[in-house]
This record gives C-alpha cells, sequence and structure tokens, in this order.
C-alpha cells in the first residue's frame, strides 16, 4: 500500500502534467502500474496504461511538428 497519494484531479483533463507525472513514477519510483494509480488518485492501472498511452502519442506529434 502507498503511504502517500498525490492527486491530480484538479488538473485540467487535457493537460500534459497527469501522464507526465504516471510516466515519471513509473520510471524513476520503480512502481508498477498498479502502485502509481494508487499514489495519483487513478482508479485502476488500466488508467495508467491509458495516460501512458497518451503521453507517448503526445510525444509522436511533437516530433512530428519539430521534423
Amino acid at each position: 500500500m502507498v503511504k502517500h497519494q498525490i492527486s491530480l484531479l484538479n488538473v485540467q483533463h487535457d493537460s500534459i502534467a497527469r501522464p507526465t507525472a504516471t510516466r515519471m513514477v513509473c520510471k524513476y519510483a520503480g512502481m508498477n502500474q498498479r502502485a502509481a494509480a494508487d499514489m495519483l488518485g487513478y482508479g485502476t492501472g488500466a488508467s495508467i496504461a491509458y495516460q501512458l498511452k497518451r503521453l507517448r502519442s503526445e510525444m509522436g506529434d511533437d516530433k512530428k511538428k519539430a521534423g
């Protein structure tokens, strides 16, 4: 069980902050998606998977715009 919870519920729906926080928690805190969901206030690990997919999509769009 995660001791601390970070709420990103007040962040705008289309903000890139939620998927970015998700990526950082999974990558640098070494958490699996279920633990990251608990920490970030998401309902399920599937929500994390969606956020990670969204981040990859946004990053891909930025690369296309820059290139």
